[in-house]
């Protein structure tokens, strides 16, 4: 920080999203002690115009109806109570020590260069090498928002200049992870995926956004529908492989 004498920092560092990003070890180091190590640097070093903190849908757990920036956060995951630690700094930081720090909180991202581990390129995957998917959760409801709008808002929330809020990222449309298979099928023209029920784990529901907020103060709302964005993902997926 120091040396490079930022403007505008984005904090996008983050560990146990993935499946396989089970360690809580390097969940708490990265998202809670990675955090308050680069916000206490900012303090100490940084002359910062601007600080974009990643938040995450997660810290919310699945509610009934689309969520607002001051419903009560209620995570399921150590994931999602880490990202709770992590805009809890934010907040301090802003409050206590005047970072002008903004947190949005991203929903279910997806598209180009997407871990293809994750839901939507493993399905697309699957259909482009004509190998079956399993997925254990359908009736799961999600609010899919594309990567091209979050590095819009990214950008756009960058010249805010109102600092210290929480701002939700996403489409405020939900659809069921048996939905977005059937879209990629009808695009792909291929029958992949099988489904299979799982009441047990820890994501069930519905975690959709209410972004009239973002609207409202960032000036933003997201321009690809999910048909779209999942047609521009599809073909960039296809092309690579």
């Amino acid at each position: 920080i120091k040396e490079i004498k930022p403007d505008i920092i984005y904090h996008l560092a983050t560990y146990g999203v993935y499946n396989n990003q089970i360690s809580y070890e390097k969940i708490v180091k990265t998202n809670i002690f990675g955090t308050l190590n680069l916000f206490n640097s900012i303090y100490e070093y940084g002359n910062i115009e601007k600080v974009i903190n990643l938040g995450s849908s997660f810290e919310y757990g699945p509610q009934s109806i689309k969520i607002k920036e001051n419903k009560k956060v209620n995570p399921r995951t150590i994931y999602g109570i880490s990202k709770v630690a992590q805009t809890n700094l934010a907040k301090y930081f802003y409050e206590q020590k005047n970072l002008p720090i903004t947190t949005l909180r991203i929903f279910n991202a997806y598209g180009t260069f997407e871990n293809e581990n994750r839901l939507i390129p493993s399905i697309i995957l699957g259909a482009i090498n004509h190998k079956k998917v399993n997925i254990i959760n359908p009736n799961d409801t999600r609010d899919f928002i594309f990567i091209k709008d979050v590095v819009d808002v990214l950008i756009s929330s960058s010249k805010n200049k109102q600092h210290g809020e929480i701002f939700n990222i996403g489409t405020s449309k939900g659809y069921s992870v048996r939905q977005i298979a059937k879209k990629i099928s009808k695009l792909s023209k291929s029958n992949n995926v099988e489904f299979h029920e799982n009441n047990s784990h820890e994501y069930n529901g519905k975690i959709i956004a209410d972004i009239s907020k973002s609207k409202k103060i960032l000036k933003w709302q997201p321009k690809y529908s999910i048909d779209e964005g999942l047609k521009e993902t599809f073909e960039w997926f296809k092309a690579r492989n």
